[in-house]
This record gives structure tokens, C-alpha cells and sequence, in this order.
């Protein structure tokens, strides 16, 4: 799947029902890439803090949430069965209440 962000979100994410072994993790990759530009030359080794990329396995039953501007991808499912997700955003709506004190009632 082509990377991608979730706009008009707060929080995303996958839940996985069905993920057979090689179904292609969930990739998410750093908002900091051109930041990233000054690292040269690299002195420390790859950590998880200085990764660019960072893969999550899925397995049946696990739930992913992560921050909706958060640029992501899927691996392509390299599994002879599916790959049974229920993907989830989260969007942030005032409600009545907070709405009526706005306009001053």
C-alpha cells in the first residue's frame, strides 16, 4: 500500500482479526526525515530512536493505535490466506455542550 496519513483524525488504528505469518506488517516511517538530512556522517548506531522506519508484526488479536499524522504503509500479504483487519479513526467533534458555551448561551 502506498504511504499514506489519515487527515481530519486524532488517533488511528488496525486491529488485527486474521494475520497469517507473512501477511506484510504495518510500516510506519519518522515525520523527521528532513531533519534527519544533518545526521552525516552517522557516528551511532541505529537505534530505536534513530530509526526511520519501524515495522509492526501483526498477529491475530492485536490492536495498533498510533497518532493519525503519523505516516504509515502496509507490506504487501505474502500469505497464502487473508489478512482480516478493522482499521479505526478517531475524530474530534466539540460536543453540544462546549458547542453552546462557544456561541455564549
Amino acid at each position: 500500500m502506498i504511504h499514506h496519513r489519515h487527515k481530519n483524525s486524532i488517533l488511528s488504528g488496525a486491529y488485527y482479526v486474521e494475520a497469517p505469518p507473512n501477511c506484510g506488517r504495518i510500516v510506519f516511517e519518522t515525520p523527521l526525515i528532513a531533519h534527519r538530512m544533518s545526521d552525516f556522517p552517522r557516528y551511532a548506531k541505529e537505534t530505536p530512536f534513530s530509526m526511520t522506519q519501524y515495522a509492526v508484526d501483526p498477529s491475530p488479536g492485536r490492536l495498533v493505535l498510533f497518532p493519525s499524522w503519523l505516516g504509515h504503509r502496509t507490506e504487501t500479504n505474502e500469505a497464502n490466506a487473508e489478512r482480516i483487519v478493522i482499521s479505526l479513526n478517531v475524530i474530534a467533534q466539540p460536543s453540544s455542550r462546549n458547542s453552546a458555551q462557544t456561541q455564549g448561551e
